[in-house]
């Protein structure tokens, strides 16, 4: 099979690293033991997941439907839709999925149109999923990518690359407030500004009260930790990891990792004021390959410790429902939609 390369680049954060422990060494260990949930069903290239009561949903990065809606007890399809394209009913360029679980709207960034989509899933329910609505959100039109975003209040948040904005508050395509900033002594700083971010890269999950942040590194061994309602930030990261030596190309706008780097998280969720971190371990140079990880990395925001779930099939993001259920995700298998115990 065709292998491709799901990498949806991100942003990052900094301030002075936390070294009372080493929490990635200490960790508890938990096995995990997955179960397909699909029966003989075509699942297309979905790549993102997000659980809703009963259902999952599934999100497509390309081929026929951009999302999927799945009935987890009986595995059957009960929604295929939203076609690709650039009309107002449709999505160009799918390249996150966030469910608030406070209000039930279903957010979809847009990476072709520089906008969110989103609707309610109980009002897309109520109509046995046939009537769906989509509402369109406008990102800062400022020159920067803005990836992910996140609802906040009555607004949204977002990471940029940009130098002098690392994370943004924003509202109708208006920057409200610069949150964060980016402040950490990086290997390259005298990187163009609307690039500087892409050293210090990584995923990122919030919290359902909306007042953590967090992310996870993709390229090195660090969580950091982003109080919205303080605007603190404190980080955790690996200090046995090696040190790397990394390249940046002038002319492409672009890094040469080191060889020897692996990628690290790559999908993260939140549920009871845990976060939970999906751990790639894969070798940085292996191009063309889907970026997997059966590592789950649990980290505790009160306790500032970290368990991992160890995982017997490799996934490319999962979710947890209300009943602490871990679903994961691969098309690459013959059984792509899991439910791990």
């Amino acid at each position: 099979m065709k292998k491709f390369i799901i990498i949806l680049l991100v942003v990052f954060g900094c301030t002075k690293s936390s070294k009372e422990r080493n929490i990635f060494v200490t960790s508890e260990i938990t096995y995990k033991y997955g179960t397909p949930l699909l029966k003989n069903q075509l699942i297309n290239y979905a790549y993102l997941v997000e659980s809703f009561e009963d259902y999952l949903i599934l999100l497509n990065f390309r081929n026929e439907h951009v999302i999927q809606i799945i009935d987890k007890s009986t595995g059957e399809t009960v929604y295929k839709g939203i076609n690709f394209g650039d009309g107002p009913e449709e999505i160009q360029i799918p390249i996150s999925l966030y469910l608030d679980h406070t209000t039930s709207n279903l957010y979809i960034q847009d990476g072709g149109s520089n906008s969110v989509k989103y609707f309610n899933l109980v009002d897309f329910k109520r109509s046995n999923f046939k009537e769906l609505k989509l509402i369109t959100e406008t990102l800062p039109s400022n020159g920067q990518r803005i990836f992910p975003i996140f609802p906040f209040k009555s607004s949204f948040i977002g990471i940029s690359l940009d130098k002098d904005m690392e994370l943004i508050n924003f509202k109708n395509s208006n920057v409200i407030d610069t949150l964060f900033y980016y402040s950490e002594k990086v290997e390259f700083p005298n990187l163009p500004s609307k690039f500087f971010g892409i050293q210090l890269e990584g995923k990122f999950g919030i919290s359902t009260n909306k007042k953590y942040l967090l992310k996870g590194n993709l390229y090195e061994q660090r969580i950091s930790l982003y109080n919205l309602e303080t605007l603190n930030r404190k980080e955790f990261f690996n200090y046995l990891e090696p040190k790397y030596k990394d390249e940046f190309i002038e002319s492409t706008g672009r890094f040469r990792w080191d060889k020897e780097r692996n990628f690290q998280y790559i999908s993260i969720k939140e549920k009871d004021g845990k976060f939970y971190l999906l751990y790639s371990g894969t070798n940085i140079k292996d191009e063309e390959i889907v970026l997997l990880g059966n590592e789950i990395h649990v980290f505790d925001t009160k306790t500032q410790s970290l368990e991992k779930l160890i995982l017997d099939n490799y996934i490319s993001d999962f979710t947890i429902d209300e009943n602490n259920m871990i679903y994961g995700i691969n098309f690459t298998l013959s059984n792509p939609v899991l439910l791990f115990k």
